[in-house]
């Protein structure tokens, strides 16, 4: 009976020795769940990886696909578009029609150029009227070849710009002649200068008793503005008023017909007589040595008109 049961208890120790992993022990089922922690977290990374890697192999292939097209795409010869080729046809019009302008431009350009210069050519070859007889009172007209105006100036040259146009047949009267017999002061306008004696042909000399083929006469006992009626419209070209002053003070002649509080240039007595050039603004211009003189016409009574010779 003991043979058996110590032969039992040996079986059991065998066996139990052979399976004692698979009871539980506190022991032994800690190491087991470590384990199988150990695995899941090696399963894990390894997955990890072998998506990382077949990722990547898929990111560089999709890569290198799209790069290989653009490649394909910009060695392709571009066929363009309606839009950009009408375009294209829009920019060569425009680009033809600014050719065409600025040609059109450039041979107008030349041609003034031409004429301009063919003006010239025609004043400086035109035969211009000689200043030999003109002296400091002689009267005449702008006369130039080509037809363009002259201009006056505040001196005797061409160093200095013009400020007044005179055209053809303009009457000038002449008072004074530079000292080199070129150029001629005038005294018939309300802003006098010099002009140029070359293009000045005269009609009545200082030294002329007779008066001019052209004098118109019109009848003297006139009042002061009937008399301003027909100055006006005068077309002798060589007319101007013989006036007296009435006043029974002394009336001030001022420098600029515009202010009158510009400067006196000298005082005239009743009854005292004067030649009026021209009226504005109410003001006659006389000349007191040869300077510009402007009296008021309420003082002026019209006696006879005066005539260049």
């Amino acid at each position: 009976m003991a043979n058996n049961n110590n032969n039992d208890y040996n079986y059991y120790k065998s066996e139990y020795g052979k399976f004692k992993n698979n009871y539980y022990t506190p022991g032994n089922n800690n190491k087991n769940n470590k384990k199988r922690g150990n695995k899941a977290v090696k399963r894990f990374f390894r997955a990890f990886f072998v998506f990382l890697f077949t990722f990547s192999i898929i990111a560089v292939a999709v890569f290198g696909g799209i790069k290989l097209y653009k490649n394909i795409s910009a060695n392709k010869p571009e066929t363009p578009s309606t839009s950009e080729t009408q375009i294209s046809k829009e920019d060569n019009t425009s680009k033809t029609e600014k050719e065409t302008t600025e040609k059109e431009t450039t041979e107008k350009e030349t041609t003034t150029k031409k004429e301009e210069s063919t003006t010239k050519k025609e004043e400086n070859t035109t035969k211009k009227p000689s200043s030999d007889k003109i002296s400091a009172g002689s009267v005449g007209y702008v006369s130039t070849g080509s037809g363009e105006p002259i201009y006056l100036r505040h001196e005797p040259t061409y160093n200095i710009s013009g400020y007044a146009p005179l055209t053809n047949g303009t009457r000038v009267v002449i008072s004074e002649i530079s000292s080199d017999g070129k150029w001629g002061k005038t005294s018939n306008f309300d802003i006098n200068g010099w002009v140029y004696l070359q293009y000045i042909k005269v009609t009545a000399s200082a030294s002329s008793n007779s008066s001019s083929a052209t004098t118109q006469y019109y009848p003297d006992k006139l009042s002061f503005s009937n008399a301003l009626e027909i100055f006006g419209k005068d077309t002798s070209k060589n007319l101007y008023m013989n006036c007296s002053i009435s006043s029974s003070e002394k009336v001030k002649g001022i420098a600029d017909y515009n202010n009158p509080d510009s400067a006196v240039i000298s005082t005239f007595s009743d009854g005292q007589k004067v030649e009026i050039y021209s009226v504005r603004n109410g003001y006659g211009k006389t000349r007191i040595n040869n300077v510009e003189t402007w009296i008021p016409t309420r003082y002026l009574e019209f006696d006879s008109w005066g005539h260049y010779r």
